[in-house]
């Protein structure tokens, strides 16, 4: 059934606003796919579908919808329009997909693979990013099926880059089941790969998986050298992502300056809202790992002021639980990380249902939350003489951008 996943959301949300928008954004997609389509859509359903807008409260998105459906209204479904109209949907899908919203990114990915049979390139980045969202749902079957039908696209079209790029799809999978050999396998096989074709992008996510690796395993200072070579390769704007994931990795091996230079330089120069929010909330969990009162509500009220897509809502919620238990407020501690594990529950953060768990079992067991990916283990003196050279670098780099 088409439109599942909207309606799915839709069933669940009890805010009436964010209802609103949810059901604008379906009935917009669903014109977009009917004008792809060979029966096309009616000027009533263009009417009707926006009367819809002026209730969608977020103005770039509805700026956004507005924009498909003038796509729609002002141009005959030929071949430069119709990559036009998928490539607006394309965007609007990742914007649900930031918002936390992935099963309706899901579908408007969907609409645009059964549509786009004639242009290959729109339809290989539909199906990447239906494969992340599935993904991040922990639908995993479902994901290797879209990223086998990108690899099979990217095959017959000769597209490297996106043919390695399905690969590490594959290496993602198996990450997140757990499977690090076949994982290890597949990404050492596209590094060689993208290297000889002089792929630097993929080169640089394929290192960026090699990193993750290196943290399941419990080696952090790994982690960061191959996270620090990923950024000498990675175009914008996936360098700043690679930034957080870095000042994430220091907090974790212990190395606070380095931590927070790298999230006050985010804060600061970061055009992006989402990363700025992440920024802030490591910031806080840097000011709770010090203790210092006056530093962490300062920090707590830099992150309140800050725009948050709900995956930050419920990060924020896990360092709020930290503040309060370090006060002693486990009560007050337990209701922040259910929550934290509600807001996770509702838009299918697997990841952070896990942690929210954790977290509560901690709590009433009266501990603190550590929040740590994995645990550093610091005993390998040649790796760590090549991170002190990495964080200077690296440091000075944030100092002078």
């Amino acid at each position: 059934m088409q439109g599942i996943g909207f309606l799915e959301l839709m069933a669940s949300e009890h805010d009436p606003t964010r209802w609103h928008e949810l059901s604008a954004g379906m009935i917009c997609v669903r014109c977009a796919e009917a004008a792809l389509g060979p029966s096309g859509v009616t000027a009533q359903e263009l009417r009707f579908a926006r009367t819809l807008l002026p209730r969608v409260p977020n103005i770039p998105r509805q700026l956004r919808l507005a924009s498909i459906l003038e796509t729609i209204d002002g141009s005959s479904m030929d071949g430069p329009h119709r990559s036009e109209l998928a490539r607006k949907l394309l965007s609007l899908g990742i914007e649900l997909q930031a918002d936390g919203h992935l099963s309706a990114a899901v579908d408007v990915f969907r609409a645009i693979v059964i549509a786009m049979h004639d242009d290959a390139d729109v339809r290989l980045l539909a199906y990447r990013q239906k494969g992340f969202a599935l993904r991040t749902m922990k639908q995993f079957e479902e994901a290797s099926i879209a990223y086998g039908s990108m690899h099979e696209l990217a095959t017959r079209e000769r597209n490297r880059t996106m043919q390695l790029e399905a690969m590490l799809g594959h290496a993602k999978i198996d990450i997140e089941r757990g499977n690090l050999p076949a994982a290890e396998d597949v990404v050492k096989m596209v590094l060689e790969r993208a290297r000889r074709l002089n792929l630097s992008d993929v080169v640089a996510r394929a290192l960026m998986d090699r990193a993750a690796i290196a943290g399941i395993r419990r080696d952090p200072i790994n982690a960061i050298l191959d996270t620090y070579e990923a950024l000498e390769l990675a175009a914008e704007p996936t360098r700043e992502r690679l930034l957080m994931n870095l000042a994430t990795a220091y907090r974790e091996v212990e190395h606070a300056a380095a931590a927070r230079q790298i999230a006050e330089h985010l804060l600061a120069q970061s055009p992006s809202t989402e990363l700025r929010a992440y920024a802030a909330i490591l910031a806080y969990h840097l000011e709770i790992d010090a203790g210092d009162d006056l530093a962490m509500e300062r920090a707590r009220r830099r992150v309140v002021a800050l725009e948050r897509t709900p995956l930050a809502d419920a990060e924020f919620e896990e360092a709020y639980a930290r503040e309060l238990s370090l006060k002693g407020r486990f009560q007050d501690a337990i209701a922040a990380a259910e929550r934290m594990l509600e807001c996770a529950q509702a838009h299918r953060m697997n990841e952070l249902v896990i942690r929210a768990d954790v977290a509560i079992a901690d709590l009433n067991a009266g501990r603190v939350p550590a929040v740590y990916q994995f645990r550093p283990q610091l005993a390998q003196t040649a790796a760590n003489s090549k991170l002190a050279a990495v964080t200077k670098a690296l440091l000075t780099r944030c100092a002078v951008l």
